[in-house]
């Protein structure tokens, strides 16, 4: 069994939670599991409104660690993963992999290059429990994009 624990907190409430095999639990695992997997995932953004339409081009996860650390990362634009193509020119979704290395404390931000239209981004890591050995703090995410349509307003209806 794998002695690492992993907390998420809430912003704006003081509450931890313990994360276990099955999602956000009191932290025990399957019988016979030695890791599991924490899937962290944000909301859907819509920073330039929800009719707009974005260029997205980059994004970067900023953390805290005083470990070696990997984190895989998807990217949906509109709910759909970014794709990119593969050595052999095949179009495959994009799976951004990020392996830390080196101790002590850290902070660092790991950015990946997206090439999307849409008009919405939410972004998804997966850690592996096993693949923690110290303190890992994520910080807000960015994604920066270029817009190329901006929300429609719509003028006010009298009764």
């Amino acid at each position: 069994m794998a002695n690492t624990r992993l907390f998420l907190g809430a912003a704006d409430t003081n509450i931890l939670y313990r994360v276990g095999q099955v999602g956000i639990d009191t932290g025990n695992q399957d019988s016979g599991a030695a890791t599991y997997v924490v899937s962290i995932s944000t909301e859907r953004q819509y920073p330039a409104g929800r009719n707009a339409l974005i260029n997205w081009r980059r994004v970067a996860v900023r953390l805290l660690r005083t470990a070696p650390v990997d984190i895989t990362m998807r990217v949906y634009v509109d709910e759909i993963q970014t794709q990119v193509y593969d050595a052999s020119s095949n179009l495959v979704n994009q799976t951004i992999v990020f392996n830390q290395t080196g101790g002590g404390e850290c902070e660092e931000v790991v950015e990946a290059d997206i090439q999307a239209v849409g008009t919405s981004i939410r972004i998804e890591l997966d850690i592996n429990s096993n693949d923690i050995d110290g303190i890992l703090l994520l910080e807000p995410f960015e994604a920066h994009g270029r817009t190329i349509r901006p929300a429609k307003s719509r003028a006010a209806e009298s009764a």
